[in-house]
């Protein structure tokens, strides 16, 4: 589900267009409701937005600070390599996040 997630917030901010200073927070709130909507069949409830913005600004700090960071060996299969910047690996992580959501492995 890594590599699935990867690719995922790959096509939703590609679809977004760069991300620069000045235009990060409208690529933030546009991206949270691209991959609810993609995941979830559903936009974010207000609430929801919050905790993703907050959870995308603390990831991308974590990541930031590499000496914190510990390597993994690689599962089996295909590798997608993460993105190179900590807020482009956040917002992987956020799809990733969403996968575990209540809406998503519910079956109605």
């Amino acid at each position: 589900s890594r590599r699935v997630a990867r690719r995922l917030a790959t096509q939703i901010a590609t679809r977004l267009g760069p991300t620069t200073d000045t235009n990060r927070t409208s690529v933030v709130s546009d991206f949270i409701t691209a991959a609810f909507e993609s995941v979830l069949g559903r936009a974010p409830r207000p609430e929801e937005h919050s905790a993703c913005r907050d959870f995308l600004s603390r990831n991308a700090r974590l990541l930031a600070n590499t000496k914190s960071l510990e390597s993994f060996p690689a599962g089996a299969g295909s590798v997608t390599p993460p993105a190179a910047t900590p807020f482009e690996r956040a917002l992987e992580n956020l799809v990733h996040v969403l996968f575990s959501h209540n809406d998503f492995v519910t079956i109605r």
